[in-house]
């Protein structure tokens, strides 16, 4: 197998991760960390209109911690209501996307 094969099923393989921790995350995480926010009083971000484009920016809140500062979400809010479960959830989010990302820049990349 060639270099090309071996990126392309690393990133076919992560494209599956990928699909399954986002189903993960949205589905476990955000809907939790969410109804507490609004337990609390705190507005949920308005500008994702249901295309999950804020699952990402959470995940980074949460690994990230104390020292993220976001103006997309409130992180102090996140982060007060984030369970052990959500930080695992989110650092697999975050692997899978990133992993994904590298690999694809590879096979554009590559002369070869």
């Amino acid at each position: 197998m060639s270099f090309e094969d071996w990126v392309f099923w690393i990133a076919f393989i992560n494209f599956l991760l990928l699909a399954i921790a986002s189903f993960a995350f949205g589905r476990i995480s955000l809907p939790y960390i969410e109804k507490q926010m609004v337990k609390e009083g705190t507005a949920i971000p308005d500008w994702d209109k249901g295309i999950g484009g804020r699952a990402i920016v959470y995940a980074m809140a949460i690994l990230i911690g104390k020292g993220y500062s976001s103006i997309m979400v409130d992180n102090k809010a996140i982060l007060k209501h984030t369970r052990k479960l959500d930080w695992y959830l989110a650092l697999l989010l975050v692997l899978t996307v990133s992993m994904f990302f590298i690999s694809g820049c590879i096979l554009y990349f590559n002369d070869g």
